[in-house]
């Protein structure tokens, strides 16, 4: 079953920098509460443990990967080193995360991880939605790529 994961958090774009409304004011994530839990599992597939002062083991530390060869059993490790951070960070129920590791290149791999979690009023979800989320990991460059500008898909 599929859980709410609305939050409300400050909003930042692509490059990770916070977003200024029309105001001038901080901007926050009030008009899609959904885009707090992208942006959480944004910023777990990007870091390393220790990159936070304030949280020190938020991370999957994907660089560990790096130099490792493009095989089922890498895309394995990948896959359950993404879960247990997603899950151990608290972001996600480990009954509603699925993900996904694909070779796209002998150094990189696509990584699509998939989100049940309920439609609200205050979220941009339909029902039957889930949200899902792209990147893609180069293992030489040691360099994460958010792949998708739309946060949700059907999953119908």
């Amino acid at each position: 079953m599929a859980n709410n994961y609305d939050n409300i958090d400050l909003y930042w774009g692509w490059s990770g920098d916070f977003a200024i409304d029309k105001k001038g004011d901080l901007k926050d994530t009030t008009y899609d509460a959904i885009r707090s839990l992208l942006q959480d599992i944004h910023t777990v597939c990007a870091s390393s443990l220790n990159d936070w002062e304030f949280y020190p083991n938020l991370g999957a530390t994907l660089d560990d990967f790096c130099g490792e060869p493009n095989t089922q059993t890498t895309a394995a490790a990948v896959e359950n080193r993404l879960k247990v951070s997603l899950i151990a960070a608290g972001i996600v129920n480990e009954e509603d995360l699925a993900i996904r590791v694909i070779p796209v290149h002998t150094h990189r791999i696509l990584i699509v991880i998939g989100v049940n979690t309920l439609a609200t009023a205050f979220n941009s979800l339909e029902p039957g939605d889930k949200l899902v989320t792209s990147l893609v990991f180069d293992t030489v460059e040691q360099q994460v790529t958010f792949m998708e500008q739309t946060p949700v898909q059907n999953s119908g």
